[in-house]
């Protein structure tokens, strides 16, 4: 939804128009500030301020371009950083307190916090408005991705077979396994999983009970077992992909059958490797 959302806002930031920015005033719903008006000299024009600012990434310190960065105060204002990174509100008539926060695919802010299998919570950074404020620095953490790829003994791909992400997350204060992507592998063998923020994942391939369906593809194959990452048989004897911002991890997975005999499936152990990297801008 965020996407569809941002690349609707950007395109209309630069249809016909040179300008590398956006900013509108929309009504806030809830929003709670503080707001003070300032005095001006009888007969001038009213006081207003402008909020100033820079988004980078939180891990290599480059600069994040067309940031949408959203300020909640005196409504919703929007604008997206420049090429060089900056922002600036202007036309702010009051001083206060707000709130501010900076989004892009492929990135998330400090403040999102993921609180259950299929939901994150967010919450906008304090700023202050007023005269005399020195420029805002929004940092932007780069997601993490994991690609799998599976193959059968003779490194043919094994497509349509289920694949299972599991994130290792804290609720009420206990450690619980949330499931966070179900899909089957592609005509390649291949899974890839985006959007993950830092922490343990744990992948699990084939069906969650028995052997697979055999005829997959109408190649006549018989099925391959469920196991974990790299070849477990239970979730405890499995091994953690370690995710930290911005790192891409390939796994390859090869499984085999032993011997044609029903519920005879043997698996091999599966390989990892991965690179720290930051998203392209």
């Amino acid at each position: 939804m965020f996407l569809r959302i941002y690349l609707a806002l950007f395109l209309a930031s630069i249809s016909g128009t040179r300008c590398s920015s956006l900013s509108f005033v929309a009504p806030a719903s809830g929003a709670r500030l503080s707001r003070i008006p300032d005095s001006a000299e009888p007969g001038s024009p009213p006081a207003s301020y402008a909020l100033q600012g820079i988004v980078v990434n939180s891990v290599t310190n480059e600069p994040v371009p067309h940031a949408l960065v959203t300020l909640s105060f005196e409504g919703v204002r929007l604008a997206f950083a420049r090429a060089d990174r900056t922002f600036q509100f202007e036309g702010l008539m009051y001083s206060g307190q707000g709130g501010i926060d900076a989004k892009k695919p492929g990135y998330f802010s400090p403040q999102d916090v993921r609180t259950s299998q299929h939901s994150m919570s967010h919450t906008s950074r304090p700023v202050a408005v007023g005269p005399d404020q020195p420029p805002v620095v929004l940092k932007l953490i780069p997601e993490g991705v994991i690609s799998v790829r599976v193959s059968g003994e003779g490194g043919e791909p094994i497509d349509s077979l289920p694949v299972h992400l599991l994130f290792e997350g804290v609720e009420n204060g206990r450690r619980v396994m949330q499931q966070l992507r179900s899909v089957q592998t592609n005509e390649a063998g291949e899974f890839r999983a985006a959007e993950l923020v830092a922490g343990r994942y744990f992948v699990f391939v084939g069906p969650e009970s028995g052997p697979m369906a055999p005829e997959t593809g109408g190649r006549g194959r018989q099925g391959y077992p469920a196991v974990f990452y790299p070849g477990a048989s239970d979730l405890a004897s499995a091994s953690p992909i370690e995710i930290t911002p911005g790192k891409h991890a390939e796994i390859n997975i090869s499984l085999y059958v032993a011997a044609i005999l029903p519920h005879r499936r043997y698996y091999r152990r599966t390989s990892i490797g991965g690179s720290s990297q930051s998203p392209g801008s």
